[in-house]
């Protein structure tokens, strides 16, 4: 959702593009449960309610896709989890064991 990181994702050559560009990766939380996850002035819940939250939800499956100009589906994504508050997932941490004290960050 950082309009940085959209800019520099729209400006990339089109061979390195993602297929779909999504401004706000919270469009796909349902809206019957977006109180529940901490969003729209909801109270946060704690990773282990909001873990149940999200597993027992049926998540949306389209949101507005700037590269397109409109509305798709997304069907998969790659994720990058490695930076300071991360430093357990993290390439030079633990290797992305996705364990350690810091995993909860």
């Amino acid at each position: 959702f950082n309009p940085e990181c959209v800019e520099e994702l729209l400006h990339l050559p089109a061979a390195h593009q993602p297929d779909h560009i999504f401004g706000d990766i919270r469009e796909f939380v349902p809206d019957n449960i977006r109180k529940d996850v901490g969003l729209d002035k909801g109270t946060e819940q704690s990773p282990k309610d909001l873990e149940f939250i999200l597993t027992s939800a049926t998540m949306k499956t389209k949101a507005w896709c700037l590269k397109c100009g409109k509305y798709c589906s997304i069907t998969g994504t790659d994720m990058h989890m490695g930076s300071p508050p991360c430093v357990d997932d993290s390439r030079s941490g633990l290797q992305m064991k996705h364990e350690g004290k810091q995993r909860k960050l």
